[in-house]
């Protein structure tokens, strides 16, 4: 599966692991969770459990370590400030 998104993306792309169906891009992000799948609306309850990390409309985006994306796209991601990069997975895939 890596081999498709590198032909869409190509080096845009740095892959963390091979795709899998055990967790998605809110697990990834906002649980730590590498074992379960969070859908949406449902994802939202972990927005503030354990770490209470979700502050909605920042005046400096810059300064978050997570973010959503709540509009029909739904998706979730590690924002790496230095580097300017997300980490993210998208669905079943890498």
């Amino acid at each position: 599966m890596i081999d498709y998104f590198q032909g869409q993306y190509g080096n845009r792309l740095t892959f963390e692991s091979e795709g899998t169906v055990k967790y998605n891009c809110h697990a990834w992000a906002w649980a730590g969770g590498t074992t379960y799948w969070m859908d949406p609306p449902n994802e939202k309850i972990y927005f503030t459990s354990p770490d209470n990390s979700y502050i909605g409309g920042l005046t400096n985006p810059s300064t978050a370590t997570k973010m959503w994306y709540g509009t029909a796209v739904d998706h979730s991601a590690i924002v790496n400030a230095s580097t300017n990069d997300l980490s993210s997975k998208w669905g079943y895939a890498p």
